[in-house]
């Protein structure tokens, strides 16, 4: 399928009629580049190309019911229904490749909105220049989605956003699958095996049956029905795995946001709350620091006018003491004994000189009143010094200081409650909290569901044991030209076909995953090998130390490994596919994107569609990318004219 034009009228935001050129004329140029911020009507675009192909069955919807026509009503464009427009339609111009053959097929769904009345939907459908009859475009219809089904389609559209839920295994293997049986035409041969069951359900009165084919037949149908369960029951429980994935999603949007809000909100609350510590820190020194002072000095301030009086009282006191003890030593003769041996002999009369001299200088000036110690008396020389010196000027600072400190405590203590007191964070934790409730929840419903499909699995791997044992005795008793053992050894045939192909193929899709994995990772040997399961289609990678846990790949490497398996599918099929990547390059590294745009998007698929946002396509890729591309838009949301227009140009060329 190569897409060549897509028309959008009224649909969505796109107001009026929009043509985009989808066609590639140039073989080596195989990219459709589409640039557009995010909301700009990239996704709408890609949604109205399955639209057109699958009709209600884009919604999961099989006949057109009042819920398909409440889905387009709602994409009506706002702008055509303010002017009394009463139609939109999609159509899209797309060449479909089988058995060497090109077909060309125009798909048109336009709807008649009308007042008071409930939508219509007119489809036309031209195959090579030729209008189908209804009945014809009914089997057209039922042939796209046989041979081109949507979740084909979704497969090979790839979300690197959605990145975390392509790696679960339950969802990979699950697509894959589906993809494996669509791409090599298996589910020919698996519809061809229920027509038979079929056949047998119908006809089994008139087969006249022995009562070894009643039971065989019975238990078929018991396996059957064992296996429908199991299906049901597996269905369910990736339908819960995938909501739950969702609500995983939303919970690590959730985490971002509060990461975000959450972030600044707790710096906050710590920097008040430091700045909080550090004032009461700061106020119980002061008020240490106050104690000490005025335990030292409010006796001397109380007595300021004293203090010069005090102080020379101290320095007569210190006079006196001095006084005594130059006395003592010349009444025992120390000082004498010193002069004579440092100086020489000295006469009697030089000796009396010198200590009436000495003695005069220490006289003793008074009696004494503090008898302080030298160590006493220099401590309150140097306390009252200070408080001569307006140490209440200092006093007076600290307790200003402490009423400045006063005053701003209760500000900083008011604007925490309020910072505390934030309704939007408190939202988003009570978000998170139910979203972890809810996953709480689905964890419980799977575990449920994986002991059921256990039980099931058992039940049925049972049945079929049986089954086989019984099938064989009727074989034994019967002709070959018996039609229960006709039906038997096609379906045996079918199913031993079926297995062959898978390993076949999968044989070859390993061999192309692992040469094109090497040549876009950075490391060559990364993945030694990888095994795919041909019945439960489990994929496991390998390195050189054995099994390797997918979960610890890195987000660029993930997608690599994803890209990879997509153009293996592809190159083994040899089937015509379009390509969309959506958000292809934001999750890669330098190195990891150069590989990617030089050896990957040329040679993936005859028809790569890009939609890419102008921060994710730099300058730099946009020029490694540029000659590939065959058609280049940018769609900008027009706000005065509340529509869309689309400029035939990336962002400017990246200019």
């Amino acid at each position: 399928m190569i897409i060549n034009e897509l028309v959008l009228n009224n649909y969505g935001i796109y107001y009026g009629e929009n043509r985009i050129n989808f066609s590639i004329d140039d073989k080596s140029k195989n990219i459709i580049l589409i640039g557009g911020e995010n909301g700009a009507g990239k996704t709408t675009m890609l949604e109205s190309i399955k639209l057109a192909i699958y009709g209600c069955f884009f919604y999961g919807i099989k006949n057109p019911n009042a819920k398909y026509f409440e889905n387009i009503l709602f994409k009506f464009n706002n702008k055509a229904k303010d002017e009394n427009q009463n139609s939109s339609y999609i159509e899209l111009n797309f060449n479909w490749s089988e058995n060497n053959k090109i077909d060309n097929y125009i798909v048109k769904r336009q709807w008649i909105f009308k007042e008071g009345a409930k939508v219509t939907e007119i489809l036309k459908i031209i195959k090579n220049n030729k209008v189908l009859e209804p009945k014809e475009m009914e089997d057209s219809e039922n042939y796209f989605r046989k041979v081109f089904p949507q979740k084909l389609f979704d497969f090979f559209f790839f979300d690197g956003e959605d990145i975390r839920r392509l790696l679960s295994d339950e969802f990979l293997d699950k697509d894959f699958k589906d993809a494996v049986y669509t791409l090599f035409d298996i589910d020919i041969f698996k519809s061809l095996d229920e027509d038979l069951n079929n056949y047998l359900r119908l006809r089994s009165k008139q087969l006249n049956l022995t009562s070894d084919e009643e039971e065989y037949y019975n238990r078929k149908l018991s396996l059957e029905s064992f296996k429908e369960k199991l299906e049901t029951s597996e269905k369910l429980k990736t339908e819960k795995e995938l909501e739950k994935a969702k609500i995983k999603s939303n919970l690590n949007n959730l985490d971002k946001v509060f990461q975000n809000a959450g972030g600044e909100f707790y710096n906050k609350i710590n920097e008040i709350e430091s700045q909080i510590k550090t004032h009461e820190n700061e106020k119980a020194s002061i008020n240490e620091e106050l104690k000490s002072i005025i335990g030292n000095y409010m006796p001397f301030l109380i007595n300021k006018k004293s203090i010069p009086i005090i102080l020379k009282q101290i320095k007569n006191e210190s006079h006196s003491k001095e006084f005594d003890v130059f006395s003592n030593r010349f009444e025992d003769g120390t000082i004498a004994k010193l002069l004579k041996s440092t100086l020489g002999e000295i006469s009697e009369s030089s000796l009396n000189s010198f200590r009436n001299a000495l003695l005069k200088e220490f006289e003793n000036k008074g009696d004494s009143l503090h008898f302080l110690s030298y160590d006493d008396a220099e401590k309150i020389q140097v306390i009252a010094n200070r408080v001569l010196n307006n140490v209440e000027e200092e006093i007076l600072g600290k307790f200003s200081k402490i009423k400045e400190i006063n005053e701003e405590l209760p500000k900083l203590k008011a604007t925490l409650v309020s910072v505390k007191d934030n309704k939007d964070i408190e939202e988003i934790l009570k978000e998170i909290s139910n979203e972890n409730m809810k996953i709480g929840s689905f964890d419980k419903e799977i575990e449920t569901l994986f002991s059921l499909i256990k039980t099931e699995k058992e039940l049925y791997e049972k049945e079929y044991k049986l089954l086989s044992n019984l099938k064989d005795k009727v074989i034994k008793s019967k002709k070959d030209s018996n039609k229960f053992n006709v039906i038997n050894k096609v379906q045996s045939v079918l199913e031993k076909y079926i297995l062959k192909i898978n390993e076949d193929k999968l044989d070859k899709v390993r061999v192309e995953f692992l040469e094109i994995f090497r040549s876009l990772h950075r490391k060559e040997d990364y993945i030694s090998n990888i095994l795919i399961d041909k019945s439960s289609m489990k994929i496991d990678l390998y390195h050189k130390t054995g099994l390797m846990d997918k979960r610890l790949l890195s987000s660029g490497e993930k997608q690599v490994y994803i890209l990879s398996l997509l153009f293996a599918l592809l190159k083994v099929s040899n089937k015509e596919v379009p390509v969309v990547f959506d958000t292809l390059l934001g999750r890669l590294d330098s190195s990891h994107r150069t590989n990617i745009i030089q050896k990957y998007l040329p040679n993936v698929s005859k028809q790569v569609i890009i939609l890419a946002t102008e921060t994710e396509m730099t300058p730099e890729n946009y020029k490694l990318l540029k000659k590939y591309v065959a058609r280049e838009y940018t769609i900008n949301f027009n706000i005065n004219e509340n529509r869309i227009d689309i400029c035939d140009s990336f962002f400017n060329n990246k200019n």
